[in-house]
């Protein structure tokens, strides 16, 4: 597969009163449409635009590839293990939030070239492997910068330092 096209707002009622977290939603809609694990696995796509609707990602879908640019929908929730791991993608780009607390688990963007991102403010969960093992255009294994753009609270900031293992956010 070197094309794909999927289908666009699909999306489903939703009661923001049902969330699983703390987290607060004004969406009345919630997207509704999951792509498996291992569903594009292997292919030969080189760009990606997720339509609004995708809700979820899972695990290996869209691995080994030849993706190097991807868009996110702002239905996004979560994107699972080595999602898009193993291709050359360079840019990610997400809206400044997402309809619901966005979760990026293990690997989803290992092994890829990207030197920075910008993530949702409402992000609600980052592996500290995410970015593992990407690249310069040299092969050289660089760290990946993750910014976020948000108002955390002194707890978050400590995690936040932690996580990005920053020396400046852990000394401040």
């Amino acid at each position: 597969i070197e094309n794909l096209i999927l289908p666009e707002n699909i999306k489903t009622a939703w009661d923001s009163s049902k969330l699983w977290s703390n987290a607060v939603s004004t969406a009345d809609k919630r997207g509704d449409f999951f792509i498996g694990a291992n569903a594009f696995l292997g292919n030969k796509l080189t760009t990606l635009e997720l339509p609004e609707g995708v809700l979820y990602v899972g695990g290996s879908a869209f691995k080994s590839n030849a993706l190097t640019t991807v868009k996110f929908p702002k239905t996004i929730l979560q994107i699972c293990n080595q999602s898009f791991a193993g291709n050359a993608i360079v840019s990610l780009a997400f809206d400044a939030t997402t309809d619901f607390p966005l979760q990026i688990d293990m690997g989803a963007f290992g092994f890829n070239r990207i030197q920075a991102v910008q993530l949702p403010s409402n992000l609600e969960k980052l592996d500290k492997n995410t970015f593992l093992k990407n690249t310069n255009a040299e092969g050289t294994v660089i760290k990946t910068k993750v910014y976020i753009d948000a108002d955390y609270s002194q707890i978050e900031l400590r995690v936040l330092a932690h996580m990005s293992e920053d020396e400046h956010m852990i000394q401040a």
